[in-house]
């Protein structure tokens, strides 16, 4: 079986495992090449080789005559086999030539430039009489070997200063102080370095946590100074280019931004630009005022900074979904939303009670009709399970549907419909089988709530049209 060969050629430059080689064991390029290529590129099996045949030329390196003998080793392929150890199994044979001409022990390896005598490096190795120097064990140069490829690791390892200009080039947010803390921690381990950041990325402080911080200590040292009015002072961040100040003043109304190229002036409420003293613009509520109605016009144009349009297409989703199962051609003229903080604060006590004794199963958006004269008051005090108007033939409690024309049955006028949120829990009882439900209709023709608490009217849907 033909032996596996190096490349010896000119044009391909040593590999760094090549130029190791030759800088532990002081062997040739093209020696190193095919001691590596017959070992799978294990350099310090390669190493440990090197030496061990050197170790057995020497022992048997002249007859009893005194000529010199050559020595061609020729490996066996299966050399770099896995012992049962976990090392490497080394076969060779040897075949001895008597060469009276040569004086130097040859190594051949398929190499035109064979070495003429053992390297200096090698031959510091040996004593004079042959033998091998004890102070260099096999281990030893194994050792030897593994130090020089981690000098060479480190060699290319970049230092912690230009570690933090790449951060800091390809981070510009973040806070250079605690970036250039980073990369000396990370010294001699770029590649941990990267991979914190590319993980922590979003946990690193910014250059404005940083300014924050620095304001706060500040505050912090006026307040153990014993300045007065100190307690109320905050830290807050402008709303256009988010520089933070310490505001004095908590009640003041304005934030005027230090930052030159800034010097915005914004509503500390809002966050929009000063308004004073006209209202916040999409303030859905007076905080002052305990029951409200909004009217609310259907427009063309959607603000999704405007609470008021987010209420209206909330309302007027639920009543065209709902009323796309029939053919009743609806168009909607304007949405009341109610603001009641009395029912809101039962509704939100409800939901947490429910909620702890585990009977939360959700909230339904759904309809109810009833005459115009009756709305103001259910908007004002809720449902009043005292007063029966339409009968009860499915238990007590407040009738809700999900069909805009059942509820539509009971409003008389055709025009208005009230839709509020429900709580749903086991007290409540569903009706999808009634006799005027619609055969496959997934809404549910009626929902029975027996708790008021359970009910915060919300909604009054405008509308005009009627069948199709």
């Amino acid at each position: 079986m033909s032996q596996p060969t190096a490349s010896t050629s000119s044009s391909n430059s040593p590999s760094p495992l090549q130029l190791q080689m030759c800088q532990v064991t002081g062997c040739s390029e093209e020696t190193a090449a095919e001691l590596l290529l017959l070992v799978g590129q294990d350099l310090a099996v390669a190493v440990d080789r090197f030496y061990s045949k050197q170790e057995e030329e020497v022992v048997r390196g002249r007859d009893n005559t005194g000529m010199a003998v050559n020595n061609e080793l020729m490996f066996d392929q299966n050399v770099g086999q896995a012992s049962s150890s976990g090392g490497v199994k080394r076969k060779a044979a040897d075949v001895i030539i008597l060469d009276d001409e040569e004086e130097s022990l040859d190594f051949i390896f398929g190499s035109e430039d064979k070495p003429s005598k053992m390297s200096t490096d090698a031959n510091d190795n040996l004593e004079d009489n042959g033998e091998i120097d004890p102070k260099f064990t096999e281990e030893e140069m194994m050792q030897q070997a593994l130090e020089a490829s981690a000098a060479e690791y480190q060699s290319k390892e970049p230092t912690p200063e230009a570690n933090f200009q790449v951060l800091s080039q390809n981070y510009p947010h973040l806070d250079q102080a605690a970036l250039s803390d980073l990369c000396q921690e990370y010294a001699g381990r770029s590649a941990d370095l990267e991979k914190f950041v590319q993980l922590q990325i979003h946990n690193l402080p910014t250059k404005l946590d940083a300014e924050k911080s620095k304001l706060q200590n500040q505050i912090d040292e006026i307040k153990a100074a014993g300045v007065e009015g100190a307690d109320q002072m905050i830290v807050e961040e402008c709303p256009k280019c988010k520089i933070p100040r310490i505001i004095a003043e908590p009640a003041a109304k304005v934030f005027s931004c230090l930052d030159p190229a800034c010097k915005g002036e914004f509503c500390r409420k809002c966050k929009m630009e000063q308004h004073i003293p006209y209202k916040c613009k999409g303030q859905l509520f007076d905080e002052n005022v305990e029951f409200q109605v909004i009217n609310i016009l259907p427009k063309r144009m959607f603000d999704e900074n405007d609470p008021l349009d987010k209420e209206f297409r909330i309302a007027e989703g639920q009543f065209l979904r709902m009323n796309s199962k029939t053919k009743n051609k609806y168009e909607i003229t304007s949405i009341d939303v109610v603001n009641n903080r009395d029912l809101e604060t039962k509704f939100e006590k409800k939901k947490k009670e429910l909620a702890i004794n585990g009977g939360d199963e959700g909230c339904l958006l759904l309809f109810h009709g009833t005459p115009q004269k009756n709305i103001e008051l259910i908007l004002k005090n809720n449902f009043d399970l005292s007063i029966r108007t339409n009968g009860r033939a499915y238990g007590d409690g407040v009738y809700f549907s999900e069909c805009p024309e059942v509820s539509l049955g009971y409003s008389r006028d055709q025009k208005t419909l009230i839709l509020c949120k429900v709580l749903m829990n086991s007290n409540c009882k569903e009706v999808k089988d009634a006799p005027t439900a619609r055969k496959g209709d997934t809404r549910c023709w009626a929902v029975v709530v027996p708790d008021v608490n359970q009910i915060l009217p919300k909604y009054v849907i405008n509308f005009t049209g009627g069948r199709g």
